[in-house]
């Protein structure tokens, strides 16, 4: 006498074609390894955010970690001219307010200068770098090539 599966297995097998029962269990494991890794796509918990000032408009103080933000090249606060300085405050500003909700950052080693180099992201999941460039705040910068003048 053969042993009764669990009725959960019985009314599984009503929803699923007799030619496609074979394929039953990889399926099943494609779905748990497919939701493991969506798992690890969702933004990180809120602990993870980091209360962050901007002290430019490409740098960010993290407590005491100076971040440096990956992809983009803001004005300087000590510019060459007049119209820099003033994009530089405009950046810094924009920078600050974007990071007020605290930001999550995706550390990628640090410069010559110390500062961890990141990518930070807002609360809801988007680039602040990528922000500052669609604004106009700062260039693209692929951290290798001469940067352009702001005058």
């Amino acid at each position: 006498m053969r042993p009764r599966a669990a009725s959960w297995l019985r009314f599984l097998h009503l929803l699923v074609p007799r030619g496609m029962r074979g394929l039953l269990f990889p399926l099943i494991l494609l779905g748990f390894a497919l939701g493991a890794w969506l798992a690890t796509q969702r933004p990180a918990p809120d602990s993870a955010f980091l209360s962050c000032t901007a002290t430019d408009g490409d740098t960010l103080r993290c407590g005491a970690e100076r971040v440096r933000l990956l992809g983009l090249d803001a004005p300087e606060m000590s510019g060459r001219c007049v119209d820099e300085e003033r994009r530089a405050r405009a950046a810094r500003d924009r920078l600050a307010a974007l990071a007020q909700g605290g930001v999550r950052l995706a550390r990628d080693g640090e410069d010559r200068y110390g500062r961890t180099l990141a990518n930070a992201f807002d609360r809801e999941g988007r680039d602040l770098s990528h922000i500052l460039i669609r604004e106009g705040h700062a260039r693209p910068y692929d951290g290798r090539t001469r940067r352009q003048g702001w005058c």
